[in-house]
């Protein structure tokens, strides 16, 4: 057996895989009269143990000076842990692990190592999927950068990415400092209302669909406010009215109160998919009418739109609600139309915007 192989019967003899000897214990001995008590003190309990015949001819042919050994030899260990390729599975290291709600949870059971094309897109789906099936929870805190890197099996730049995406989700908040780190977060509809009208204006969808998905909810939405309505939601109404009369050539016109509006009504319902779909829908037509710079009589006619809806809606009566609404948003797509000032023109099939490199 020559000095490799003798070697290699030695690792394996105490239980050690080869790749954790390759990775960690490649030290060549090289023996002298300065280094020669240190050699004998590490080689001593193999020695007498016959486990490396090659050490067994060292200690009989004696130590020579400056002569190399080429076994080599790991320091004494008092265990040994398996060893995969990328992805450490030491369940005793707690820098590894997820404290969820004070109990400890081994990273392995959520997250696996990422392949090599599209790895940060790989991660953002692990660490997404985590949070929505419930492993990970609002509020919890994820390994650090390093143990979080390694678990997944690719550099700190590729987990930086994956984290910038999950907080465009609203998903995760990093926080700087001594206590800092990544986060769990609960999203908010501020988020999810931002991207929908980031998607809207970059699609830019015509007028029509704008009525439409319109007509579908909202005079369906002012039917269940007939029944529901309670009188300090009509005074709600009819303040936010007030304020509309007080400045409608203002921005807070459009802004705001035109908006808030339309949502208290979709509020009223308590269903929150409908408010999310009012509330982007309307803050998407905001942009555009600020972009239309709507004049004075639209927004008077909006106005008096809003007025009629709440007067029916005084009177409890959901057919009348209903009809008004139909025709305030009817009124609304044909003043939009209509509108001749700004730079832009809206048709039926979308806005269309001037060519400023053909100025």
């Amino acid at each position: 057996m020559n000095n490799s192989h003798s070697c290699l019967a030695w690792v394996m003899g105490f239980g050690i895989s080869q790749e954790i000897y390759k990775e960690t214990y490649q030290r060549p001995l090289i023996v002298n009269k300065e280094t020669q008590a240190e050699t004998k003190s590490r080689l001593r309990g193999c020695i007498s143990t016959g486990a490396c015949p090659d050490l067994m001819g060292v200690r009989r042919g004696g130590l020579a000076e400056s002569e190399s050994h080429s076994c080599e030899m790991p320091k004494p260990i008092t265990h040994a842990r398996p060893f995969n390729q990328g992805l450490c599975k030491d369940l005793g290291n707690q820098s590894e692990n997820l404290e969820l709600g004070g109990k400890m949870y081994d990273m392995k059971d959520i997250f696996d190592t990422v392949k090599s094309n599209r790895m940060s897109e790989n991660i953002v789906h692990q660490i997404r999927g985590a949070i929505l099936s419930g492993e990970l929870k609002i509020g919890d805190r994820l390994p650090s950068e390093k143990d979080l890197a390694m678990k997944f099996g690719v550099s700190k730049s590729s987990l930086r990415e994956a984290y910038r995406v999950l907080e465009a989700y609203g998903l995760l908040e990093i926080k700087q400092g001594m206590s800092g780190g990544a986060f769990v977060r609960k999203v908010d509809v501020k988020t999810i209302k931002d991207g929908l009208v980031n998607y809207f204006f970059f699609q830019n969808p015509s007028i029509r669909e704008y009525t439409q998905i319109r007509t579908f909810i909202e005079p369906e939405i002012v039917k269940i406010c007939a029944f529901k309505i309670k009188d300090n939601d009509i005074d709600y109404l009819k303040n936010n009215i007030s304020e509309m009369e007080k400045e409608v050539d203002g921005e807070n016109f459009m802004s705001d109160l035109d908006c808030a509006f339309h949502k208290k009504l979709a509020d009223i319902t308590e269903n929150t998919v409908i408010s999310l779909i009012v509330e982007t829908v309307q803050t998407a037509l905001i942009n555009v009418k600020r972009m239309l710079q709507m004049n004075h009589d639209f927004l008077m006619m909006v106005c008096d739109g809003h007025k009629k809806i709440v007067g029916a809606l005084c009177e409890r009566d959901p057919d009348k609600a209903s009809k008004e609404m139909l025709q305030h948003i009817i009124e609304v797509e044909t003043g939009m139309l209509a509108c001749k000032n700004g730079n832009i023109v809206l048709t039926e099939t979308g806005i269309l915007k001037p060519d400023m490199g053909n100025r």
